[in-house]
Parts: C-alpha cells; structure tokens; sequence
C-alpha cells in the first residue's frame, strides 16, 4: 500500500490517496475524503498513473467533500462510498457548514446555490470489507462516521474520530457518549496501529492509549 497526503481547504483537511498493486502490476486508487483543491487531487492522481475506483468519505462535513463532485466528474466510474448511517443530504452539508465556518461561510463554495453532491454508489457498513479496508462504523463526531482499517499493515485511516492527542467535536451532528464509545474501540486495536486523521499529523494507537484523554 502506497499512501500520498495532501492538506486541502481552509482547514487543512488531510485527502488521502491510497494505491495498492495487483499481482499483474496494474494499480487501483481510492481517494479519501477530497477536502478541496480539485488541481492539487487531480495533479496526485495524474502522477499514480493507476484506476480510480473508490471515493471514501469518513463522514460527510464540507470540508472533507468539497472537491468530491469534481472528482466524480473526472472520474465517472469511480464508486462514492459513504457510511450507511450518514446524513448526506446536502441540506445538511450546507447547514453544517454554515454553523461550523461562521463568518467564512458565505465566501465559501458551500454556501453557492449550486452546491451539490453526487450520490453515493456504495452505503458501507460496519465490518464491511472494501479495498483492502475493514470499515468501521465510529459514530460520535457525526451519526454516520466511519473509520477504515487496513489489518494487515495495521494502518487507521479515522477521519474526525481520533486525532493526535484529540478527537473529534461533537457539536455539529454527533454525539458524546457515541465518541466516547468509539474512542474506546478504537483504543482497542493494535498499538502499533499507524493513525491517519482528518486533520493534523500522524498517531498510534499506542500513544492515544497513554493520552489522559482517555483514561
């Protein structure tokens, strides 16, 4: 598994683009959470030289889709996968969006009339097996979001669920006592496990099981 980060949007949302190579040498793409910056994803993707086959959302915040439906376009055949129980309708997105950039909001391409969203190809469920991931259903940060496991390079990507040394908020669609019980799964897994967040940098398990913040 080859794993290239790019930091995208006002927030710095980490996109992630995940290639793994089949036996005949050919390669295959999921792209995670494409936060913004549809030249700096497509200019990644161009380099890979592979098939896009997966768009990954971890939970559906603006910040984490809005180069989505550009992708889409460039790449039509590529499934849009989101968690089952995510809302993601784009009333909610533009709702969200609008409480969470405050002042920002209105200079934003969320707040556009012509905002939207392509539709979801795939509704991922929890122990579902996609890509090479386990999908793990870790609501909390919001009812729907998800984490994807890789078990055998004990690799986490968690979106807003688990950061270094924080979490996610659970004021926009989540839930605390949903966080602490995801946290708590997570914290579960391997120590070794390699932590990669939604925003911010790299973790392990090992370390977020010695934060205070869980104890």
């Amino acid at each position: 598994m080859k794993i290239n980060c790019l930091q995208t949007g006002l927030l710095q949302t980490n996109c992630y683009c995940v290639c793994r190579t089949d036996s005949d040498g050919s390669t295959h793409i999921a792209v995670i959470d494409p936060g913004d910056d549809i030249r700096a994803i497509l200019s990644a993707l161009s380099s890979l030289n592979g098939s896009l086959d997966y768009i990954i959302l971890t939970h559906a915040h603006f910040d984490h889709l809005l180069a989505l439906t550009d992708l889409k376009a460039s790449f039509p055949d590529a499934k849009v996968c989101v968690g089952e129980k995510e809302d993601y309708s784009v009333s909610t997105i533009v709702s969200i969006a609008r409480r969470g950039l405050g002042p920002y909001f209105s200079s934003s391409s969320v707040s556009s009339p012509s905002f939207s969203v392509p539709p979801a190809d795939i509704l991922l469920k929890d122990g579902q097996e996609i890509f090479g991931f386990k999908v793990l259903h870790t609501p909390g940060h919001t009812a729907g979001s998800i984490c994807l496991l890789d078990e055998k390079e004990h690799v986490l990507f968690s979106g807003d669920t688990l950061f270094c040394g924080s979490y996610g908020r659970t004021d926009l669609g989540g839930s605390v006592e949903d966080m602490r019980d995801s946290l708590a799964r997570l914290l579960k897994l391997d120590p070794s496990t390699v932590v990669l967040s939604g925003h911010d940098r790299t973790t392990t398990i090992g370390e977020e099981k010695g934060n205070f913040l869980w104890n």
